[in-house]
Order: structure tokens, then C-alpha cells, then sequence
């Protein structure tokens, strides 16, 4: 069940993320110079609120965290004269590098076990406590430390069931 605690989490997060990364400089992060993101979000579901939305470097900051498992892109923009944020992490199974192909049967990244694959969609300080889903990985490059550096996959998400309204989207990272 969601709670107004979780969502206050699920901003804090984002904030303290997005702050770390912007000012510190994480390992692994960079703010790269050409990425989007498009999510469509079915009537019902909680995360993306049965809207659509599309961001571009030209319209939102971008940063992305990787290493050889996982891809996580932050999105900070301006939405109905609100700043606000997206954040979506795809992860291959814990210990395996993420390469191309279909990740069937992701759940929540962070708590990810065994041979699942990792999915996390939060947008606008909404997150799913429970995670089913699915992402492709189209694209992706590697830099010299091993982490993605550029990326494109397309992915699915369902809060709390695998039959609940859906948020469909891709994500691209063309330079890091």
C-alpha cells in the first residue's frame, strides 16, 4: 500500500541523489550531452498518473550513473511550472554485466535476488513498493572503465501487480 510517507521517501531520495550526484560527483556519474526519455503511463497507473511525457537534454538535466551491471538516469525539469524529477534504474541480474537482449521478469532494482533483473521507475516523488516489469536493452556502449556509456532501451513497468496499469517508456543515452 502506498503511503504519504513512501512518497515523501521517494522525493527525499531523488533530492539527496540528485544533490550528491550534482555536487559531489559520484563515481560513475557524468552529466551527459545528449539523453531522453519518453514514458507513456496507462489510465490508473500510480507512477506516471495516465500521463505522457518527453525530455530532452534541451529541456531537463541529465545525470547517469552506471557501472557493469546497471544504467540509472536522473531527469530534473520543469512540469506544469514545477521542478521535478524522473529517475529510472535497469539492472541485469546481481553479478552479470547488462548487454543487449530482453530482461524479462524485473522487479524493484534495489532488492533485486538470484537471476532477476532489476527495475525502478520513480517519477514526480512516485514510486512502487512492489516492482513487475520488463526492459530491452537496444543499445549499448562501454567506456574505458567498464561502465555503459552510452545506452537506448525501451522498458515496462507495473506498480504493486503484474496486472495493474502499465508505464511504458524508453530511455537513450547517447553521450556520457
Amino acid at each position: 500500500m502506498r503511503t504519504s510517507k513512501f512518497r515523501v521517501a521517494a522525493v527525499l531520495a531523488g533530492v539527496v541523489a540528485w544533490t550528491s550526484l550534482q555536487s559531489y560527483g559520484v563515481s560513475g556519474a557524468a552529466g551527459p550531452t545528449n539523453a531522453e526519455f519518453t514514458y507513456v503511463s496507462a489510465v490508473g497507473d500510480y507512477v506516471g498518473g495516465g500521463d505522457t511525457q518527453h525530455v530532452t537534454s534541451e529541456n531537463g538535466d541529465f545525470t547517469v550513473r552506471s557501472s557493469a551491471g546497471s544504467v540509472e538516469v536522473m531527469a530534473l525539469y520543469q512540469r506544469d511550472g514545477q521542478l521535478t524529477f524522473v529517475n529510472i534504474t535497469l539492472a541485469a541480474p546481481r553479478g552479470q554485466v547488462i548487454t543487449t537482449g530482453t530482461y524479462e521478469g524485473a522487479r524493484r532494482a534495489a532488492f533485486r535476488e538470484g537471476n532477476t533483473p532489476g527495475i525502478d521507475v520513480v517519477a514526480h516523488g512516485r514510486g512502487c513498493s512492489d516492482v513487475f516489469g520488463k526492459f530491452t536493452v537496444r543499445h549499448i556502449g562501454y567506456g574505458t572503465n567498464g561502465a555503459p556509456a552510452s545506452f537506448v532501451a525501451d522498458f515496462e513497468q507495473h506498480c504493486e501487480s503484474p496486472t495493474a496499469p502499465v508505464l511504458r517508456g524508453s530511455v537513450a543515452v547517447r553521450s556520457v
